[in-house]
């Protein structure tokens, strides 16, 4: 088991790897995590596929050709060889908000749905396996943003208007939630 932590400050990674009950802790300088293998072997990939020399990848500086990037499978390793390659050659130069930096994370994250019936983990389930929802946090404003199969809408949850002093538990449904009406028109044609 493993989570991912991520604040204004730091990311990190803690996993439960040998049954001991306490878990590591690893600095997330990738910036990208799945859920399998363990965080360090997951590390290994990235370090022989960005071929460091040296570099570590806390420096930032590492760059690709089109040349030298592969392509990924839809595995936990390809997956998340994929997001820190995806990293790793972002033009930071063209963010300029806070948005800019939301569309950008959306617009990596468009490249790992999976769609139901592309994906089989037969040794987990007979169903076909899928990404349900996907989403992308601003930890800098506290805004989270999500969307789900059934409803490509991104929807926002800004946590800074949360009164935590009188909030109550409150369940909702995100899925299944489209308008009747559909997908919004873009151009009237009346």
């Amino acid at each position: 088991m493993h989570f991912s932590i991520v604040d204004k400050e730091r990311r990190i990674v803690v996993e439960w790897q040998d049954g001991s009950g306490y878990p590591e802790i690893f600095e997330n300088h990738v910036g990208a995590m799945s859920n399998d293998p363990i965080y360090q072997e997951q590390l290994t990939h990235v370090h022989s596929m960005l071929n460091l020399q040296g570099e570590t990848l806390d420096t930032g500086t590492v760059k690709w050709s089109e040349s030298q990037f592969p392509g990924f499978d839809k595995s936990p390793v390809g997956r998340f060889k994929q997001a820190a390659a995806l990293n790793y050659v972002l033009d930071k130069s063209v963010i300029k908000s806070d948005l800019d930096a939301v569309n950008t994370a959306w617009s990596m994250v468009n490249m790992f749905d999976i769609p139901r019936g592309t994906l089989y983990w037969k040794w987990l389930d007979e169903a076909p396996q899928m990404v349900g929802y996907s989403i992308v946090s601003d930890t800098k404003n506290a805004d989270y943003y999500f969307r789900t199969y059934d409803n490509h809408q991104i929807r926002k949850v800004d946590v800074d208007n949360i009164d935590w002093e009188n909030a109550k538990y409150e369940e909702k449904a995100i899925f299944g939630t489209l308008l009747e009406t559909g997908y919004s028109d873009f151009v009237s044609l009346n």
